[in-house]
């Protein structure tokens, strides 16, 4: 089946260069990938990219192409390219947003915000770019910069789109610095404010942790239900109910339990490691690292869980991968006490 698609593929490359064949558009590209010939699209608009100079409908079909490629570094050359040459495309704010969030998804800081710095000095762009720019400085953990981001959409974006964003960066950096009392501020105003927005389910997760942190199980319980409750298909759900079952199904004594995880990354140096789990912290994320010696050698992977069922840890990865991280899901046996509140 691939040798025929190999050779089909090479028969329409050949077809291509044939004068007098070459004049296939952009249209006929849409048209391919409207049938479900994905193949022959490509082709079709890798022998645009090819030919067309620098001009003509050169940009366009860069763009169409980056949109079915499924390799992620193919793509982001793609992106790259249109981002260099293209500045005075209509597109070429939207593709230095998706530049952006690609390289914060591989930890290319400095590159996202390269890219995002150039994005604020446009005002349709700016309240976008400077909410990047806060996050990126959170995942950093470079805090004092973080708050003067936030400072920045609070005086220019009072009643803007970010303002529920902006509460959760707040609330970040208060957790940060210790000050709990703020954070919890921070989360409740979400929560009341803000109450349909995508930051709500990580506020409510938020405070479920802190009252796990307080040894506080009843606030935490009522904290996480509603969670589930509010935002079930959501991956802060999903690892609420996992928090949940340890919360509430083991009473007394110890038991051994099949447990998921969802593995993220493997490190050769424990702090390196821990850096990546700081980071998924800063971003919202619970994660934590486990030590284990492979073929004589120790290594430290990051992972989220525990997850009680494979539906809740694959859940997660789905989201997660989403959100540009990779990984995948591992089971072990683990020993759960009465006042193990999960990871």
């Amino acid at each position: 089946m691939m040798c025929r698609s190999l050779i089909a593929r090479s028969i329409l490359i050949l077809l291509l260069h044939v004068p007098g064949l070459a004049a296939l558009s952009l249209g006929d590209a849409r048209r391919a990938i409207e049938t479900g010939d994905e193949p022959r699209a490509r082709v079709i608009l890798e022998q645009m990219i090819r030919s067309s100079g620098d001009g003509g409908e050169r940009p366009d079909a860069i763009l169409l192409l980056a949109s079915i490629e499924h390799v992620f570094g193919a793509r982001m050359a793609l992106l790259e390219e249109f981002a260099r040459r293209y500045r005075t495309h209509r597109a070429w704010p939207d593709v230095c947003h998706d530049l952006a969030w690609l390289y914060a998804s591989q930890e290319r800081y400095a590159d996202a915000a390269l890219v995002l710095s150039s994005l604020k000095e446009l005002p349709a762009k700016r309240e976008g770019a400077l909410l990047g720019l806060a996050r990126i400085a959170l995942v950093q953990e470079q805090w004092s910069q973080a708050e003067r981001y936030c400072t920045l959409l609070e005086t220019e974006y009072p009643a803007g789109s970010s303002r529920a964003a902006v509460l959760a960066c707040r609330a970040r950096i208060h957790q940060a610095g210790g000050r709990m009392k703020e954070a919890s501020l921070a989360w409740h105003a979400i929560l009341e404010r803000h109450g349909a927005s995508p930051e709500a389910p990580g506020a409510w997760y938020a405070l479920g942790e802190m009252a796990v942190n307080e040894r506080d199980v009843r606030l935490a319980r009522d904290y996480l239900s509603k969670l589930v409750e509010a935002f079930p298909g959501s991956l802060e759900a999903g690892l609420a109910r996992s928090r949940l079952r340890l919360l509430t199904g083991e009473k007394s004594g110890s038991k051994n339990v099949q447990v998921w995880e969802v593995q993220l990354a493997v490190y050769l140096r424990r702090d390196q490691a821990e850096g990546y789990v700081n980071r998924l912290k800063s971003a919202g994320y619970l994660s934590f690292v486990q030590e284990e010696t492979v073929s004589g050698r120790v290594q430290y992977s990051v992972r989220m869980g525990y997850f009680r069922t494979s539906a809740d840890a694959m859940r997660v990865l789905g989201e997660m991968k989403s959100r540009g991280h990779e990984g995948f899901i591992r089971t072990r046996t683990v020993t759960v006490t009465e006042d193990e509140l999960g990871r």
